[in-house]
């Protein structure tokens, strides 16, 4: 099956094959009904199993973002240093530059409500329980990070 057979079949509409015009005109219409027919949506993807609580491979959520909304997501590496202090690494190549505006500008990251760790991130920082209070913290920037020290 070519692609214009291929085509045919996803939209319903029948190719023309007698001249070269006519094929031109069929799959540009064929193109024309796709892109008419396509619903293209902003999304974020959660990877892992749905029955593994989002572990291991595969899609475990797709979320959709309405209009103008911005992901709200990045990779973040978590260190609970000696010291006792939290600090929060965000990976800069993993967000828009608008995500970055909204969330460091000025160098400042603000905390509205109290955040409780899920459990297995303290276990997987050897701590019983870890929380960030609400508050305004200083953002320090270096290399391809985004720093954050929680106190």
């Amino acid at each position: 099956m070519n692609f214009i057979h291929l085509i045919s079949a996803l939209t319903g509409l029948s190719p023309t094959t007698d001249t070269t015009m006519k094929k031109k005109t069929t799959s540009t219409r064929l193109s024309q009904k796709l892109i008419q027919d396509v619903r293209c949506v902003k999304s974020e993807v959660i990877f892992g199993s749905p029955r593994n609580r989002c572990k291991g491979t595969g899609i475990c959520k797709v979320l959709t973002l309405s209009a103008g909304q911005q992901p709200t997501r990045t990779l973040t590496y978590v260190t609970l240093e000696k010291n006792g202090k939290l600090r929060f690494d965000f990976v800069k190549d993993s967000m828009s530059a608008d995500l970055i505006d909204f969330h460091f500008h000025n160098h400042l990251f603000m905390v509205t409500d109290d955040f409780y760790f899920p459990k297995p991130m303290l276990k997987a920082l050897g701590v019983e329980e870890l929380s960030i209070q609400p508050g305004f913290y200083q953002v320090a920037e270096s290399g391809q990070f985004l720093s954050i020290y929680f106190s």
